[in-house]
């Protein structure tokens, strides 16, 4: 099912869960890039700004009222907003850099902006309403989850598949108010300290005494193992012992 179908039965459906419907807005903001790359070989081929203030103020004030209600459960709304606009003039920049660098990956397709591009645009951003308003709660989930989901769909786009960091830069404006209100984490790798054996399990128990007394050099058959240079196998096994 394609995401905008999926966005208007996930908010038709009393039972879908909120994890279910960040999944959708997450796709759908992906999808807003995607369509950002031909809207910026359009502006590109045609000399026109990247920044269009007037078109902007016409979707934030589209918006306004009618995410109030929305704000009031879960802190997303005009922010969310503001970062998909100000995400599509990063991507439209950095692509413009990189044509203007390497002219020969231009597209060779092209679209019109105003007939074709900006008409799916506002059905993006109409999905994206729709589940904001049907959302009860953010889900708390990490953040590295909701930079898998954007970045796979990131990356099918041709022109974006190769351009790591553009992707990056502009997930990082897109997902901010998705990773404030979901409270997401860092990965767990960040922040966990990795103790050594003897933080975790306390002293190593005693080594018994040789028995012989010491000075008894015994015979290289019956060396036990810690005359070998092997202390850890030794409080391996008389950890075990204690168990």
């Amino acid at each position: 099912m394609p995401a905008c179908e999926s966005a208007q039965a996930s908010a038709a459906t009393e039972t879908v869960s909120d994890r279910v419907l960040l999944d959708t807005l997450v796709y759908v903001a992906a999808r807003r890039l995607v369509i950002g790359v031909d809207v910026a070989a359009a502006k590109f081929l045609s000399g026109q700004r990247i920044d269009d203030r007037t078109r902007e103020q016409e979707i934030l004030e589209s918006m306004a009222g009618k995410l109030r209600p929305a704000e009031r459960r879960h802190a997303l709304g005009m922010d969310f907003f503001r970062d998909q606009l100000e995400a599509n003039k990063v991507i439209q920049r950095g692509l413009h850099r990189y044509w203007d660098e390497h002219p020969e990956k231009f597209p060779g397709k092209h679209r019109h902006l105003a007939t074709e591009l900006r008409p799916q645009l506002d059905v993006v951003n109409s999905h994206m309403l729709l589940v904001l308003t049907h959302m009860e709660n953010m889900p708390p989930v990490r953040r590295s989850y909701i930079d898998g989901l954007f970045d796979r769909k990131l990356r099918s786009s041709t022109a974006l598949r190769q351009l790591g960091k553009l992707r990056r830069d502009a997930a990082d404006i897109a997902l901010r108010s998705l990773y404030r209100a979901s409270k997401a984490e860092e990965p767990l790798t960040a922040h966990v300290r990795i103790s050594s054996p003897l933080s975790v399990y306390g002293s190593p128990p005693a080594v018994p005494a040789d028995p012989h007394g010491p000075g008894y050099i015994p015979r290289p058959s019956t060396v036990p193992a810690y005359y070998l240079g092997r202390p850890a196998r030794v409080w391996i096994a008389a950890f075990r012992r204690t168990r």
